[in-house]
């Protein structure tokens, strides 16, 4: 196989949860139920680009809070602010906790950014054909 030719289908997180990025939600794959006993959550468009912003950056890099607005919202001609950051990354936290994430997977540095812990993270890909 040419690995020219693969594609991110998504992210395993601590072994727990995918992340499915063309279907836009987050699958618990623990055979323990989740909190609130969902095992499939779908995430609205902006949760999700900032999901795969974060878990897409260099391993423990601070990603600010700036950065994650241009390309988060602002690239898509939506309106950014620190406010509406905080709200959307508290809401994706909050699911994450569900699914049995620890909740300092996201880590806060106040007030410059974020960073995550990349050490749970593993990138999953497909390949296409090359025809």
């Amino acid at each position: 196989m040419d690995s020219d030719n693969k594609e991110l289908f998504g992210y395993l997180i601590d072994n727990k949860v995918l992340v499915d990025i063309k279907n836009h939600r987050l699958i618990s794959l623990s055979s323990e139920k989740a909190i609130d006993e969902k095992k499939i959550v779908g995430l609205r468009a902006t949760m999700m680009r900032l999901l795969i912003y974060v878990l897409s950056a260099e391993p423990e890099r601070i990603i600010s809070n700036d950065e994650i607005m241009f390309y988060v919202w602002d690239s898509y001609k939506l309106s950014s602010s620190n406010q509406r950051l905080w709200q959307v990354m508290q809401s994706l936290e909050k699911k994450l906790i569900q699914f049995g994430i620890d909740e300092e997977f996201i880590v806060r540095v106040k007030p410059s950014g974020y960073y995550i812990k990349h050490q749970i993270v593993t990138p999953l890909y497909y390949f296409t054909s090359s025809m």
